[in-house]
């Protein structure tokens, strides 16, 4: 039988463990907004990106926008392509590629075949998004590149052995108690 003293370390070591777990789980995400990009090397320094927008929130938005767009681009403007019903621009001013709803990004779907070209670099640019709902509340958040979406579960899995490790000490101290 475990005496008062133990509990304290096997709680914590069943917690730490628990904890870790749960980080390598699924589970349901907060966002409502996502913004992804893929980008393609045509060669000589110019790159090809695709947009789509996935709307999961619960209000339509009327634009989206990338907020970090290189200035004065010659490529973007030019090169802009936006699907039926939806409109895009280029302020090479203030470095926002736009994409406008004719109608709106409706709740609960993905609109997909915006593109344009850019001499940028994946890494330097087009990382971060505004969107503004058709109420006129403000969104923002950070760009996914799909290849870049692969789940950090290298510290997951040092939190979860740093917590099997406390568990396994624990254990062994009750059974030699």
């Amino acid at each position: 039988m475990m005496n008062a003293l133990h509990r304290p370390a096997h709680a914590l070591g069943l917690t730490l463990a628990i904890s870790a777990a749960s980080c390598l789980l699924p589970h349901a995400s907060h966002a409502t907004l996502f913004v992804d990009l893929s980008a393609v090397s045509l060669g000589g320094g110019t790159y090809q990106y695709d947009v789509s927008v996935s709307n999961n929130g619960p209000d339509d938005l009327a634009i989206v926008s990338l907020t970090d767009a290189p200035l004065g681009d010659g490529l973007i403007a030019s090169s802009l392509t936006a699907p039926a019903f939806f409109s895009t621009s280029y302020d090479s001013v203030l470095g926002f590629v736009d994409f406008l709803a004719d109608v709106s990004f409706a709740a609960g779907t993905t609109v997909s075949g915006f593109s344009f070209l850019s001499a940028a670099a994946p890494s330097g640019s087009f990382t971060s998004f505004e969107a503004l709902t058709i109420q006129g509340d403000l969104l923002s958040g950070q760009v996914r590149y799909p290849s870049m979406n692969v789940p950090d579960t290298g510290s997951s899995l040092v939190a979860l052995s740093f917590g099997l490790a406390a568990l396994r000490i624990a254990r062994r101290k009750a059974a030699s108690a």
